[in-house]
């Protein structure tokens, strides 16, 4: 397996030996284009593609827009302020300030501020790890199971509306369950789902739920839960706040 460079040293198309290299110093040009057994790096725009739609085993995103559909073996990497406006195959890490536009028929991680904007459609199940979840001129589309997995409390922001209510934060989800890992529901936040669970040390601080909710490990409720509840573990209800509205 090699590793190629894209710099875009000629233009923002793939099948433009010109723009690929076998070394981050761009000093080593490339003899032939990625194959199915290589990964790949790119510090630039790549929007045209002249072949067909290329398969490698890593995709990394250093800079640029992806604006080909790539499909990886591996995993797909966006890193800095790098942005997906394609298709790609295969499961994608979003890191840093990175943005999902396009589409990712697996799963995808959002890390950082990393985000969503309108229309991105998540084939798989979409994980959050940070505390502030950014959404941009909302709705995404997912269809597999929706994960946070942030320590802290979770603010959610739609950043096109400037405030942060949740229920300007729409995930269309078809299954519409939501995992916290860890992770807080904080004050003045709500949540409509068919099920929601709670693991490790996760809360919901203040917040209100509406549906079946599952607690296991330590996870207890402090808001409101408007649906059935089930207390795995050792997870609890406040008996001064937690406010079930439901079977328990």
């Amino acid at each position: 397996m090699a590793i190629f460079y894209f710099n875009g040293a000629v233009n923002d198309n793939w099948t433009e030996l010109g723009n690929w290299w076998t070394d981050d110093s761009f000093t080593t040009q490339a003899d032939n284009l990625p194959s199915n057994s290589d990964s790949v790096i790119i510090y630039s725009d790549l929007s045209s593609n002249d072949g067909g739609d290329p398969t490698i085993v890593n995709l990394t995103v250093e800079s640029g827009v992806i604006g080909i559909n790539i499909a990886v073996s591996n995993i797909a990497t966006f890193n800095n302020y790098s942005a997906n406006y394609a298709t790609i195959t295969g499961n994608a890490i979003f890191n840093d300030y990175s943005v999902l536009i396009g589409q990712v028929y697996g799963d995808a991680t959002f890390n950082d501020l990393a985000h969503a904007q309108q229309s991105a459609y998540v084939t798989g199940d979409a994980i959050f790890t940070a505390d502030t979840q950014y959404l941009y001129f909302n709705p995404i589309f997912i269809s597999g199971t929706v994960i946070f997995a942030s320590t802290t409390s979770i603010t959610f922001i739609v950043q096109y509306f400037d405030v942060s209510d949740v229920n300007l934060w729409t995930v269309n989800s078809s299954q519409k369950y939501w995992i916290f890992i860890n992770a807080y529901l904080s004050e003045s936040t709500s949540i409509s789902a068919n099920l929601v669970t709670l693991y490790g040390n996760s809360a919901n601080e203040a917040g209100v739920i509406d549906s079946d909710v599952i607690l296991n490990d330590i996870s207890n409720n402090n808001g409101i839960i408007n649906g059935n509840v089930v207390f795995n573990d050792r997870s609890y209800n406040h008996q001064v706040a937690g406010n079930i509205n439901g079977n328990a």
